[in-house]
């Protein structure tokens, strides 16, 4: 079986790294740089002109503040107080893995990679930054940069289940099940109710064509996570490969629109050889929005050209 697909696994990037570590960085004012700090505030500009923060307040104070903002989730407001602690406090790791986190929520990857390098040139025994870049490298699809962070944030705390996790979709996309299923599984023992490692766990099933393992496990990260997209996209695609297309088409439109679940369901039916079943439904999605839909119209073109083949 090809490997093609993975786009349906879950990295699992971390929400938000605020555990502690081993090693925690001074906090000298001397050795405070400001302009080192320079670019890791992109939140919203009224935050940072509004007299909200008085520019005396002890570090201590500014974390707090930030702690404060991000539980009530006003996340710019906390990485505002962050960064201002940095600049006002010096080298400190464990504030800068929590602007590496915010910076990973709001999707600004290459400022979370930098505060993470920051970190981890502060604190190289830092297991939090470590699996924080681990992660981003491997949404990258640097899997050798990924796999030594990952590695060694396993090393330096292994009940972290992420690393875990990460090291898992590694394996698997080398085409080695075995060792993902192991990492997955160690992954689950600390984490049991997660929903992504449920995933990459049945989708590992998929890709050996274990299709009711595979199904067991996206039901399981359904049910601890009810609107999990790709979960929902990996239980059709596991429907389409057994012929219950009545089913795959009820899940895919569980997260997209009739068009695009019409079209997914005979691009699958074409690909499992059931050609007539995949002009109905691909002729469904052009019906359904015949201005919207052009894939449909491409993929009924590669219809015919299969079928001309194959007479």
């Amino acid at each position: 079986m090809t490997r093609t697909g993975n786009w349906l696994l879950v990295l699992a990037l971390p929400a938000m790294l605020l555990g502690c570590v081993s090693n925690p960085a001074k906090e000298t004012q001397e050795n405070s740089d400001p302009s080192a700090y320079d670019g890791l505030y992109d939140g919203d500009e009224r935050i940072a002109h509004e007299a909200g923060t008085p520019s005396d307040l002890p570090v201590q104070e500014l974390i707090l503040r930030g702690d404060q903002a991000f539980r009530k989730g006003d996340i710019d407001d906390a990485l505002f107080e962050y960064v201002k602690a940095l600049e006002i406090g010096g080298e400190n790791a464990d504030l800068l893995n929590k602007v590496g986190g915010i910076q990973t929520l709001k999707g600004n990857l290459p400022l979370a990679e930098k505060a993470y390098r920051m970190s981890i040139a502060l604190a190289p025994e830092n297991a939090v930054s470590h699996e924080g870049l681990g992660l981003i490298m491997l949404g990258q699809h640097n899997h050798k940069a990924a796999g030594e962070h990952l590695d060694k944030a396993v090393i330096l705390d292994p009940n972290r289940w992420r690393p875990m996790n990460g090291l898992g979709l590694i394996e698997d996309l080398k085409g080695n099940s075995a060792q993902a299923l192991e990492y997955y599984n160690t992954a689950l023992a600390i984490a049991p109710k997660s929903p992504q490692v449920h995933n990459n766990i049945g989708y590992s099933h998929y890709l050996a064509g274990n299709w009711d393992e595979a199904l067991k496990h996206f039901r399981l990260a359904l049910n601890y996570e009810p609107q999990f997209k790709r979960a929902w996209q990996n239980t059709g695609l596991v429907y389409t490969r057994q012929g219950n297309y009545d089913a795959a088409l009820t899940s895919f439109q569980r997260v997209m629109g009739k068009p695009e679940a019409y079209n997914n369901v005979g691009y699958f039916c074409m690909m499992n050889g059931e050609y007539g079943k995949a002009s109905v439904f691909l002729q469904k999605a052009i019906d359904a929005s015949p201005a919207y839909y052009p894939k449909a119209h491409d993929n009924l073109e590669k219809l015919k050209k299969l079928k001309n083949n194959s007479g």
